[in-house]
């Protein structure tokens, strides 16, 4: 499912490695669910502040949210699974660098990834990038 808010905003960063990010994050997901289910994907736009920065002003951010109705990542293990070679798929041939990867191409452009337990089971990834100050051409 394909849900789009009507005023995304324009983000600036490199095309290639935004796709490489969502690209590892859709098929993780398809990944979680081996039996079928329910993958969305839902960009919006939204004022946001920073994690960890509590008395930073909100800023101007598009969301693309990932969601899907697969096995879920354990509480427990949400805090690690950025860290390089980590991997829950050793026997898929797992590297444990997609999700690294791609939250280190996230921070390059000045944004986050949020990941939460989907409230209908599954996972709920957050891409959160600060909107574009340049008019697009």
């Amino acid at each position: 499912r394909i849900t789009c808010a009507p005023e995304v905003p324009p983000v600036s960063g490199h095309p290639d490695q935004l796709q490489q990010v969502l690209i590892n994050l859709l098929l993780n997901a398809i990944e979680a669910m081996p039996h079928g289910g329910t993958l969305s994907v839902a960009p919006t736009a939204s004022a946001r502040r920073r994690p960890g920065l509590a008395h930073a002003p909100e800023q101007a951010t598009a969301i693309i949210t990932i969601a899907d109705s697969g096995t879920g990542i354990p509480a427990e293990l949400r805090d690690r699974i950025f860290e390089p070679f980590y991997t829950s798929k050793q026997r898929q041939g797992g590297t444990g660098l997609g999700l690294a990867v791609s939250h280190g191409i996230i921070k390059q452009h000045d944004g986050w990834i949020e990941v939460d337990e989907n409230p209908a089971g599954g996972t709920i990834f957050r891409v959160c990038l600060p909107e574009s100050q340049s008019t697009p051409s």
